[in-house]
């Protein structure tokens, strides 16, 4: 057990001893000398175990923080620190330490007492040896900089390492100071502070890879946003400012980036809501993650003019859908396209005529999500769509449930799907060789239906081949006075107030929608050859 010893020279009391091992390099030292404040045999044995007690607590912590540091940093390279970089770790020590003791500063005589003590030890080992007071310096504050350095995720270099304590010990006499004037009375402004320059991180924590990657995770962007995303940011920092460093844009050079693309003919509106929104929000984060100082592209702007519209209606007029629709009944299973593709053309444009769905909702269908539903309302079995995010991508990821038309019904759908028995039932996953997580399958299906029904002679650029039924549907829901919370469940539109988001819309609920939904009433299509409602050949 360890005694308390009085000090030759002061008569003070005093408890010495060896770290645990593990922390010789955490302090940079082997032992440890507390001084317990008094004279008295009998006070120092009683303050000497609350004393060690706390010092032992204190290296369990301190052993956590550096057994994890060191696991975290695991086979990085440590980086060399500017001197900005070292005043500014330096200043943010200073205003923890501040911050702690500031509300409540104490005695003004307990803060004096310490700095006296350390500039006096300071001299002693300077005297002695100039190399013994620079080793003082860099123990002084030993802990207290490597839990910092660690919580900024940093691994410096002992140069750094020894600049920085240096640094330290310099301006936390300072902050003694400040906080014996803060124990007597005097609250005014910390002029001291003004000095520090704000922290802004090594290029190597800035680079595209060390900031885009976790931020994408962060933010969980599809593969799609993901991948131009970042594309559209490594253009900017390889090809315009030529360096992979977050920390070289600047507001500036955003703007002559903008020009440049500008005169490249990029759209204005593709330059603001991906180019310039994927470095607003890779650089947000930065921001939040303290890796930058400020954000510099708020502010930088682009004038987007409206496109002026000659067509008054969204979706598809009733002669339009018509014309897409007959086709689609009257698609002839040739031998010319794949079944998948065939299918695609029969049903898709009927299913996104009857649910206004959006497209790659339906094309990432899988047979499986054709079921049979009831509920305390209904009647008979209903026929349902499941659409999931488990067979793809879905917008606000939320699964839902939407009752299948009647006319479906009596076209063969369900015959159909029962014929594909599981799995996707618009496209075939043997032949996704072009697919990927960034542009799946199921999108080109969808790219495919868009480029089919132009060549049916839908021609005006106004009106989006896919999307055209979704604005037809919800136009359509409204006509015939469906209750607006339940055209946001069969379409998967987000409520706008909280209130809305309560209760669930029933099978029998969105059956009694769809049954309001007027049948489109096509022309008997041609005779066709291939699969019939059973899902048998002809």
């Amino acid at each position: 057990m360890i005694r308390p010893t009085k000090h030759p020279r002061t008569g003070i009391y005093r408890v010495r001893g060896r770290y645990p091992a593990e922390l010789f390099e955490v302090y940079g030292k082997a032992e440890f000398k507390v001084s317990l404040g008094t004279r008295d045999p009998e006070e120092a044995r009683v303050q000497a175990p609350v004393v060690l007690a706390e010092l032992e607590k204190k290296w369990r912590r301190d052993s956590l923080t550096f057994a994890s540091t060191r696991a975290e940093t695991a086979g990085r390279e440590p980086i060399d620190l500017t001197r900005r970089q070292i005043e500014a770790l330096a200043g943010e020590i200073y205003r923890n330490f501040l911050k702690d003791h500031e509300d409540d500063p104490g005695d003004p005589g307990s803060w004096k007492g310490q700095l006296d003590e350390e500039l006096r030890l300071q001299d002693v080992f300077r005297k002695s040896n100039p190399m013994n007071g620079w080793q003082f310096q860099q123990r002084r504050w030993s802990s207290v900089i490597t839990d910092h350095v660690s919580q900024r995720g940093l691994v410096i270099s002992l140069k750094s390492r020894q600049e920085l304590g240096s640094a330290v010990f310099k301006h936390m006499q300072a902050a003694q100071r400040e906080l014996m004037r803060k124990a007597e009375g005097d609250f005014s402004p910390d002029d001291y502070e003004k000095r520090f320059p704000s922290w802004e991180a090594p290029a190597g924590n800035r680079t595209l890879e060390a900031i885009f990657e976790p931020y994408a995770r962060e933010a969980e962007l599809a593969p799609s946003t993901r991948n131009r995303f970042k594309s559209v940011i490594r253009r900017l920092l390889v090809e315009h400012i030529k360096r992979d460093d977050f920390g070289a844009i600047t507001s500036e050079k955003l703007i002559s980036w903008k020009n440049k693309l500008l005169e490249e003919g990029l759209a204005p509106r593709t330059i603001r809501d991906v180019h310039l929104a994927a470095i607003k929000a890779a650089c947000n984060w930065a921001v939040s993650e303290q890796l930058l100082a400020a954000n510099p592209a708020v502010g930088v702007k682009i004038i987007v003019k409206k496109r002026p519209q000659t067509r008054t209606q969204k979706g598809y007029t009733l002669g339009e859908a018509l014309t897409v629709l007959t086709a689609a009944a009257g698609v002839v299973d040739d031998g010319r396209l794949f079944p998948d593709r065939y299918a695609a053309r029969r049903w898709v444009p009927w299913i996104c005529a009857y649910t206004g769905a959006r497209v790659n909702e339906i094309t990432q269908m899988r047979a499986e999500d054709i079921f049979q539903a009831m509920d305390e309302e209904a009647v008979d079995p209903i026929w349902m769509f499941h659409i999931t995010p488990e067979a793809g991508s879905i917008k606000n990821g939320m699964p839902r449930d939407v009752a299948v038309h009647k006319h479906l019904i009596d076209q063969g759908f369900i015959e159909f799907a029962r014929s594909v028995g599981r799995g996707p039932l618009f496209y075939d996953p043997a032949r996704a060789r072009g697919g990927s997580a960034v542009h799946p399958i199921y999108k080109k299906t969808g790219e495919r239906l868009a480029a089919w029904v132009r060549e049916l002679g839908i021609n005006d650029p106004e009106l989006q081949p896919n999307h055209g039924w979704r604005h037809r549907f919800k136009t359509i829901c409204v006509t015939r006075e469906i209750e607006e919370a339940v055209i946001h469940q069969i379409t998967g539109h987000s409520e706008t107030s909280e209130g809305r988001k309560y209760g669930d819309i029933w099978p029998s609920v969105s059956k009694a929608a769809m049954d309001k939904i007027p049948r489109f009433a096509i022309e008997t299509p041609p005779p066709r050859r291939g699969l019939q409602v059973d899902g048998s050949p002809s």
